[in-house]
């Protein structure tokens, strides 16, 4: 159990961060924890879409996949270790540099922290306490326990549990939106049932994916204010523990079904669209920014058919609106030519019934 528990530890929160910085070094984008550990996330999903959605179309093993992810995360990770110790020799990583950041901290800043990350514990408590089993399990998580099973992605009849030839019913949008693969994953990697990882492990992961989005959204708002930004973040806890006006609010989704690809694409990938946007509208000369807008839109296309058109339609209409606003058809002509995988998707989720 403890060397599960190590397993889950640095899959879902050191290897994303050390990815996170390798990124960040790679685009020349200022990094801090909070930065490092959302992009690399954003990264590994991106990676998962452009990996997974080729060799189910070529009803290849999903060990493949495995490997693949294997390879290139910690090959990211090693290099960027080399980097910091002997490079910088493990200056990221020494006290003194971490005191100096917290010495400068009021004690208004300090309580104001202390209360915020109180309130994101009791949040992450309820979303824990929360999860529930209902109809999109017979879809999501038998997929995924049944890709750990018999490592074939999407060709086992969810109905029947035999073998199929191809994609039928469900399965077919499961090809272009393959998330139940990444749930799969952690499975393989952990040796826990893709049960506990979707329900119990999974959840705070990605419930800190949406919380980081927000803090970094809070920093384009009130700047360096530190109190200020976190009574932001103590209100979108409130919003989202109180704000069940219907099960279908995002709210919901976020507290009894955070690990669902639809619930990932509500919670963490449109607000951290909007962020990304953001900082494009601020950098619109930096290529760097429209390089993780499209790996954030690959995410959207790898956790949910619905992510497909919605990354498509908020690349749309936010290119003409910047395009209006900075005057400038350029900036409008890259944000639409990055809804270019999403049209290759929908083709061939479209063509999908011809393939054998």
């Amino acid at each position: 159990m403890v060397v599960k528990i190590m397993c889950v530890i640095s899959l879902l929160y050191l290897v994303p961060s050390l990815v996170g910085q390798g990124v960040n070094r790679i685009l020349k984008i200022d990094a801090t924890v909070v930065k490092n550990f959302l992009i690399g996330n954003i990264f590994i999903w991106a990676l998962f879409q452009l990996v997974t959605v080729p060799l189910v179309l070529l009803k290849q093993n999903f060990l493949i996949v495995v490997a693949i992810i294997n390879i290139v995360t910690f090959g990211i990770c090693l290099w960027v270790l080399f980097e910091e110790v002997i490079r910088k020799k493990g200056k990221s990583i020494r006290l003194s540099y971490w005191t100096s950041k917290f010495t400068r901290l009021s004690k208004a800043d300090v309580f104001a922290l202390v209360v915020m990350f109180g309130m994101i514990g009791w949040l992450l408590y309820k979303i824990i306490s929360l999860q529930h089993t209902d109809a999109d399990d017979s879809r999501f998580v038998v997929n995924a326990v049944d890709i750990v099973r018999t490592n074939r992605m999407f060709l086992t009849d969810l109905i029947t549990g035999q073998h199929i030839s191809t994609w039928i019913g469900e399965l077919i949008k499961d090809v272009t939106a393959p998330w139940a693969v990444y749930i799969a994953y952690y499975a393989k990697m952990t040796g826990i049932s893709a049960v506990i990882i979707a329900h119990s492990v999974l959840p705070i992961s990605l419930i800190l994916c949406a919380m980081s989005v927000f803090w970094l959204i809070s920093g384009e708002v009130f700047k360096n204010n530190t109190t200020d930004r976190s009574i932001f973040m103590c209100f979108v806890v409130l919003l989202n523990v109180y704000g069940s006006f219907s099960v279908y609010s995002v709210e919901v989704f976020m507290l009894t079904r955070i690990w669902q690809g639809k619930a990932v694409v509500a919670s963490v990938a449109v607000p951290a669209m909007y962020l990304l946007c953001m900082w494009i509208y601020e950098n619109d000369g930096k290529w760097s920014y429209y390089i993780l807008v499209l790996m954030l839109n690959l995410s959207m296309c790898l956790m949910s058919g619905m992510g497909l058109i919605i990354g498509a339609v908020m690349l749309c209409g936010l290119g003409i609106v910047y395009g209006i606003a900075k005057r400038n058809i350029w900036m409008t002509a890259r944000l639409w030519g990055l809804c270019i995988p999403n049209a290759v998707y929908f083709l061939i989720n479209e063509l999908q019934p011809n393939l054998n």
